[in-house]
């Protein structure tokens, strides 16, 4: 018997049942979840977000688990009710979460997280979490094996959602089950195949107020999210975007090729002078998507690592007002903005006169609908840390006096790490004046991630979309302390839905 064991088997009216026969702890190699498994750290779970810092939301409600409906609980996808009340002393609580390990590992998720939430009564439960000193008071995932042995498997993460906090809650010393708490814990699995009777959850009880009824659920995974159908357009027809300038629907395609290209461009400005095309960048993680590429560099002591615009009137002699655009992102091995976020490309109708730099819209002087970029939090590791991306708006209701409007896109398709190649397409439509049914649209790799309406950019139709703004600034007001780059490449405006490129090779 397990010393975890013996030590519950001597408790007074202890909620656990010991093993009947002797368990021997096995250590088994493990494989780390795949996607983006919720963590405890600074990143870790709000009410808001799942991933805090990525501005990855919930598609749900906080702490939902797999199965859960917007109308109620679904106790079908719960394990059974385990009561407490004050009173008990019971030092261990425990739930039977074999479909949910089952379910995990026939999808191959590496890993299996579960939600801890009250289904009945109005008391709170404090449980220890693993940053517990006692190794014997955190949780423990027991897996009983047909052969009479036992998997032990300690926490990955655990926290609780507070929601009257936007902080995560990851760092304390417990986690929370109450009317306005929900328990997150995620294990990680063996990565072979397991021949086992049953798995339970285990938690040793740090407090209690009240009475309830807790259950276990599995977390919800983005796993069915992350296979999402690819939406085709305009690319399709066209593999590597070879020839697609020859489609009626295409305004413009900038691919950084030769000595020349900014000519093709109404303005570039002399503070993004380092932006130049590169076909080789090694000491950076760079690999080609089609040929050269735009290096951008944010300097460390600077903020604008490109302003490169493309206006409608100047190059076609008409402004649409709305218009799709698609460009390939890349970020570099070196790309950890831990001071702030900033700006990405995206569109412009600002006229010189309003519409940025805290030059507030009001429906006569311009707008703008740059993307944007999420911070990481300080210390973390650029390797393990997506970027969130979104859509940073001017319009004449933005919340603040003088920025814009962050929305994230907050969708885990937009959660983008280092060293890869992203599909970005953003797709604008002014309102009438008058009205506020203006509308952004944004995809990434063909998925939708974003859509809201109901944006009220003008109150006069002489401000229409003047232009592409190839943004690329650290901040705010703070310089980001050390060199930041990433990469461009394939930009195409079009009339209609553009989507990724098609070849008979994967996007490195």
């Amino acid at each position: 018997m397990s010393p975890r064991s013996r030590f519950v088997s001597s408790a007074h009216r202890v909620f656990v049942l010991c093993l009947a026969f002797p368990a021997m702890m096995l250590s088994l190699p493990t494989l780390a979840g795949s996607g983006i498994p919720f963590r405890d750290d600074k990143q870790g779970p709000t009410c808001a977000y799942f991933n805090s810092f990525s501005k990855l939301a919930w598609p749900g409600r906080p702490g939902m688990y797999a199965g859960e409906p917007a109308d109620g609980l679904d106790k079908q996808r719960l394990s059974a009710p385990v009561a407490f009340s004050v009173g008990d002393q019971q030092l261990f609580v425990s739930a039977d979460v074999s479909d949910f390990v089952r379910e995990s590992l026939a999808d191959k998720l590496g890993g299996v997280e579960l939600v801890m939430l009250l289904t009945s009564g109005s008391g709170v439960l404090e449980l220890h979490a693993r940053e517990s000193q006692s190794t014997l008071m955190r949780p423990r995932l027991r897996i009983f094996l047909k052969d009479r042995r036992e998997i032990s498997i300690e926490p990955r993460a655990d926290t609780y959602l507070a929601c009257g906090s936007h902080s995560p809650q990851g760092a304390e010393h417990r986690i929370r089950v109450g009317p306005d708490f929900r328990a997150l814990v995620g294990f990680d699995l063996p990565a072979n195949s397991l021949d086992f009777e049953r798995a339970e959850v285990e938690f040793a009880v740090l407090k209690m107020y009240g009475k309830g009824r807790v259950q276990v659920g599995r977390l919800f995974s983005f796993h069915d999210v992350e296979t999402a159908p690819v939406e085709q357009g305009i690319s399709a027809a066209f593999a590597g975007d070879a020839g697609i300038e020859a489609h009626p629907d295409v305004l413009f395609v900038e691919r950084f090729d030769g000595t020349s290209w900014d000519r093709r461009w109404s303005y570039r400005s002399i503070s993004s002078s380092r932006a130049e095309p590169v076909s080789s960048d090694p000491a950076l993680g760079f690999a080609p998507l089609d040929g050269a590429a735009l290096r951008v560099e944010i300097p460390a002591d600077g903020q604008t690592g490109l302003d490169l615009r493309y206006g409608f009137k100047d190059k076609l002699g008409a402004e649409p007002e709305e218009v799709y655009f698609r460009y390939y992102l890349r970020f570099a091995s070196d790309w950890h903005p831990t001071v702030e976020g900033g700006k990405l490309p995206g569109f412009g109708g600002t006229y010189g006169d309003a519409g940025w730099g805290q030059r507030r819209a009001n429906g006569r002087n311009g707008w703008s609908a740059r993307g944007f970029f999420t911070s990481h939090p300080p210390g973390s590791d650029p390797k393990g840390t997506p970027t969130g991306i979104g859509s940073y708006v001017y319009h004449v209701e933005m919340q603040s006096a003088y920025s814009g409007d962050a929305w994230p896109w907050g969708h885990i398709k937009a959660s983008l790490s280092n060293n890869r190649w992203y599909s970005v397409e953003q797709y604008l439509k002014l309102n009438r004046p008058g009205y506020s049914d203006g509308s952004i649209k944004a995809w990434v790799d063909g998925v939708s991630v974003f859509e809201k309406k109901g944006i009220d950019f003008r109150h006069v139709s002489d401000l229409k979309i003047e232009q592409i703004w190839m943004n690329v600034y650290h901040g705010g007001m703070s310089t980001p302390g050390k060199d930041l780059h990433l990469y461009i490449d394939n930009v195409i405006v079009a009339k209609r839905y553009i989507g990724p490129m098609t070849s008979g090779k994967p996007v490195p």
